[in-house]
């Protein structure tokens, strides 16, 4: 008997978040469940950066990911690559008539609760429709968090029988020790920030990107709040890339005249990004909605807690690692950072904290639980669940 062949389509790796999710999980997979053959599909000229093994397969689709052509082409495609499963890893970019049953993956529903974040109204119009369509035809949807699923059930109550809650892993490469204090950092310290961060001066670290829901105006009212003793001991690293950067946050920055405190960076690898966890006092994610919040997780392989904004899903994921705000008040954020960098005493419970939370995280527990939605969704009997 044929194992069924269940296709990830990793076209939209470029997306924020979503790399990170496409990438852990194939490279999981491929190394576990016997049971199912899968086919990786992906960009033209991108098939050699996904895992093989006998069993998988690499297919480059000759159609644009949000396309016209895309929908037209799709369903005779799948019927020709012997596919028995789509797993459409963000909800809204699924073949609408698929000729096999679909798991799609619902990271959150900002665009849906902050429609003027949408490239433009046909834009939202997509992101609504083919929303609407993933609810209705996937036989089941992996949520990312409680409180996505919690989201998703509220705004589809009738899809909530197949949801499932399958959360992000932590990549072992952020599972890192700090180094001695006063050793050079070397190579994995990006050459724009002062040495002096890794050797042993504390900071505060913002990972994202400048969009109106990361909240980043009121972070930095906050920030400019602090006592300029603080900010002096701690700047605040933002780790945000220069296209993503929004004008109104640099013009917050410069009327409260932070720019001393304050280091821009951006084109960090993998293993700088780990050492900036590391060494942070903490991260901050004070958004005012997340389907995850991966810097928080992160952080915590290695210790590191975090300012998160209350009733979140990063407040979720931080739990007893996270210090919680109102993320709406600028005092509140103000009040979490300054007893984050003054309480060692609750710092070092929280650090202890984050690495126990984080031995929770792990990519293959999490694709383990996403092959396990595969053989539920491979199970059923069309219109049942």
């Amino acid at each position: 008997m044929s194992r069924p062949r269940i296709a990830l389509d990793g076209r939209l790796v470029t997306w924020p978040g979503i790399h990170r999710y496409v990438h852990e999980l194939s490279l999981t997979l491929a190394t576990r469940n016997d049971d199912l053959d899968f086919v990786w599909v992906c960009n033209p000229g991108e098939e050699a950066r996904w895992p093989l093994r006998p069993g998988i397969e690499v297919l480059a689709t000759p159609f644009q990911p949000l396309s016209v052509q895309e929908q037209a082409a799709w369903p005779g495609w799948i019927r020709r690559h012997g596919i028995g499963l789509w797993h459409a890893p963000v909800a809204h970019h699924l073949p609408w008539a698929s000729p096999v049953p679909l798991v799609v993956t619902m990271h959150d529903l900002i665009l849906h609760h902050l429609p003027r974040l949408a490239p433009g109204l046909a834009g939202l119009a997509y992101y609504r429709i083919a929303n609407a369509v993933a609810m209705r035809r996937a036989r089941r949807v992996i949520c990312i968090s409680q409180a996505t699923h919690d989201d998703v059930a509220t705004v589809w109550p009738r899809a909530r029988p197949r949801l499932r809650t399958v959360p992000h892993g932590i990549a072992e490469r952020f599972r890192r020790p700090l180094l001695p204090q006063g050793a050079c950092p070397g190579e994995d310290w990006p050459a724009e920030l002062p040495p002096a961060l890794a050797a042993g001066r504390p900071y505060l670290l913002f990972v994202g990107t400048c969009k109106p829901h990361k909240n980043l105006d009121r972070l930095l009212q906050a920030y400019a709040q602090l006592p300029l003793a603080l900010r002096e001991a701690h700047p605040l690293v933002l780790l945000v890339k220069l296209r993503d950067r929004n004008p109104q946050a640099e013009h917050t920055a410069q009327r409260l005249g932070l720019q001393p405190h304050l280091h821009w960076l951006e084109g960090v690898s993998e293993a700088q990004l780990a050492r900036l966890y590391a060494h942070a006092r903490a991260v901050v994610l004070v958004s005012l909605m997340e389907g995850w919040g991966a810097p928080v997780s992160e952080a915590m392989g290695s210790g590191t807690p975090a300012v998160v904004s209350q009733g979140s899903a990063q407040a979720e994921i931080a739990d007893e690692a996270g210090l919680a705000c109102d993320a709406l008040d600028v005092g509140s954020i103000r009040q979490a950072l300054q007893r984050m960098l003054q309480d060692d005493a609750l710092h070092a419970r929280l650090s202890a904290a984050a690495m126990q939370r984080a031995a929770r995280f792990s990519w293959p527990r999490t694709a383990l639980r996403t092959a396990d939605v595969y053989r539920e969704a491979l199970a059923m009997s069309t219109g049942s669940g």
